[in-house]
C-alpha cells in the first residue's frame, strides 16, 4: 500500500482533502469484493487408520499439524489395509496397486509432490494428487483413500492438505 490508498481525492483532480499534505493520489481502482470461499490448503498428517472385522467401515484420520483439528474419512477395506500394511513396514512381495502408481510416475520421469482433499460434494470427497512433469504440474482426481495410500508409500510420505472450507464441514 503506498500513500495513494491513505488519502481521499477530491472529484477527479486527484488532489488529497484530508490534509494539508500536498500528496497528489491518482484515481482510484474499483473495489472488488468476491464470493468465492477462501481456498485456504490445511496441513495434515496420517494419525489413526481403524480396521473393523465386525462390518465394513474403516476409517482413518488426519490430524492438522500444529494443530488440534481431526479430519475423519471412511474408506475401503483394501485401501484400509494398504494403509495399515505401510504403516507397520511390512513390504508385500511383489508391487501393488499404489507402488505400481509410484513406479510408473517415476519412470515417466514425474515426481508425485502432494495429495490435496480439496472439496466435499453430495457427501463425496474429493482429492487430487500433484504431479510434476519437468515444468508442467499436473493435478490427477483421485479418492482421498487412494491418495493419502499413494502419500504413504513415498519416504517421506507426500504432504497431505485438506482445504479450510472441507475441513470445516466435516465436523
Amino acid at each position: 500500500m503506498g500513500p495513494q490508498s491513505l488519502h481521499r481525492r477530491a472529484g477527479n483532480t486527484g488532489q488529497c482533502v484530508q490534509g494539508q499534505c500536498g500528496v497528489t493520489v491518482r484515481e482510484a481502482q474499483p473495489v472488488v469484493v468476491c464470493q468465492e470461499p477462501i481456498l485456504v490448503p490445511v496441513l495434515m498428517e496420517l494419525c489413526r487408520v481403524i480396521i473393523s472385522e465386525i462390518n465394513d467401515q474403516q476409517a482413518i484420520y488426519l490430524r492438522e499439524v500444529g494443530g488440534t483439528r481431526r479430519f475423519p474419512s471412511l474408506i475401503g477395506a483394501f485401501e484400509a489395509q494398504i494403509i495399515n500394511r505401510r504403516l507397520t513396514e511390512e513390504r508385500p512381495f511383489r508391487p501393488l496397486t499404489h507402488d505400481l502408481l509410484r513406479n510408473v510416475i517415476e519412470t515417466l520421469g514425474g515426481t508425485a509432490e502432494e495429495v490435496v482433499i480439496s472439496d466435499m460434494r453430495e457427501h463425496t470427497y474429493y482429492a487430487v494428487l500433484r504431479i510434476r512433469a519437468g515444468e508442467t504440474l499436473h493435478e490427477v482426481d483421485c479418492r482421498p483413500s487412494d491418495a493419502v495410500a499413494l502419500a504413504i508409500h513415498y519416504s517421506p510420505p507426500l504432504k497431505i492438505f485438506v482445504m479450510e472450507h472441507v475441513l470445516e464441514a466435516s465436523g
